[in-house]
């Protein structure tokens, strides 16, 4: 992943130093001071990547101020002090992934993270993180707030399970009580398509995974437009991808993580080994083969990440060095974990 990292101390660009070394799997993107902070900090909130701020949290709240919107598309924000003591995810915790990114930094070094979302606090269900973790679409942004105060007061959740998601009922979380929609008294709504009855939250499945490769140094603004037009052609919209997928030898490549970024899309990475155990009929390319170490990235990342069940409904498609995929996965329910203190 990558993440922009600003410091304001010699003290501070040691300690994110130290720290890039025990995670090589972040490409960090330093704030050199070419710009104005104010225009950097601009340029990430854009595209939506996420930020580390080394030193007062007072300094990163005044400075991320004029560029907060919206909870469901702002950049995480973290905030480490300048000796390495301790994690803060201040902003997007959940949509934008800040606690996860915390919590993982904080274990790297050793040192406290600081979770200040009730949910976390409480151990509770937190509905915003089970709908990232598990490509779901939020379709009223008001129902998170709803269902996460009614949990907060001990109140049961009436949750309803559209039958075509295969799930499991033991791993059921405290406070959410499972119910038949056919009762028309539902709270929370997991399905493959909207519910025709009133609810305080429901969450649709996303069903497609991008596969996607490209050569080295391809921008932001060329993939994406390429990723849309592939898209546009099969009617289908950016909303309804659950995420982006390619080879290993991508992790920091800046134009697909930056796509997957804007989209608040999870970005997987697979080995050459992985990928090539991967079953099906591919587009086989001996050059991509010479490269990479497989015949096929972008057809193959999208069935390794659709897992057991997807097929592939798009073959390679290729333009000026890029390559695109599209697969489709089961409505499934990976997980109902959702705090990142365990």
């Amino acid at each position: 992943m990558i993440l922009g990292v600003m410091t304001f101390s010699k003290r501070g660009q040691k300690t994110a130093e130290d720290l890039f070394e025990k995670c090589k799997e972040i490409s960090p993107l330093y704030y050199d001071g070419d710009m104005p902070r104010e225009a950097w900090i601009r340029d990430k909130f854009s595209y939506h990547i996420p930020l580390l701020f080394v030193g007062a949290t007072g300094i990163a709240v005044r400075l991320i101020a004029p560029f907060v919107e919206d909870k469901l598309r702002d950049s995480a924000v973290i905030v480490m002090d300048q000796r390495g003591r301790h994690v803060i995810p201040l902003l997007s915790g959940h949509m934008g992934g800040a606690n996860e990114i915390a919590r993982n930094l904080a274990d790297r070094v050793g040192t406290e993270v600081i979770l200040t979302t009730a949910t976390d606090v409480e151990d509770l269900f937190a509905v915003d993180v089970f709908a990232r973790r598990n490509g779901f679409c939020i379709c009223d942004r008001a129902g998170i707030r709803r269902i996460s105060q009614r949990l907060l007061e001990g109140e049961k959740i009436r949750l309803a399970i559209d039958p075509a998601i295969t799930f499991f009922k033991e791993d059921l979380p405290e406070g959410l009580h499972l119910v038949e929609a056919s009762d028309g008294n539902v709270d929370l709504w997991i399905g493959c398509n909207p519910l025709d009855q009133e609810t305080d939250l429901q969450l649709i499945h996303k069903p497609y995974v991008l596969g996607m490769g490209c050569k080295k140094g391809k921008s932001f603004e060329a993939l994406q437009t390429f990723a849309l037009e592939e898209l546009q052609k099969e009617g289908i919209a950016m909303d309804q991808v659950a995420a982006l997928a390619s080879i290993d030898l991508k992790q920091g490549e800046m134009g697909l993580e930056t796509l997957a970024c804007f989209y608040h899309l999870p970005f997987y990475t697979y080995g050459a080994d992985d990928l090539q155990e991967v079953e099906g009929q591919f587009s086989e390319s001996a050059f991509v083969s010479h490269v990479t170490g497989v015949s096929n990235v972008c057809e193959r990342a999208a069935l390794a990440c659709a897992g057991q069940g997807g097929r592939l409904l798009v073959k390679k498609q290729a333009k000026d060095g890029m390559t695109f995929a599209l697969a489709k996965q089961i409505p499934r329910i990976q997980t109902w974990q959702t705090n990142v203190s365990k």
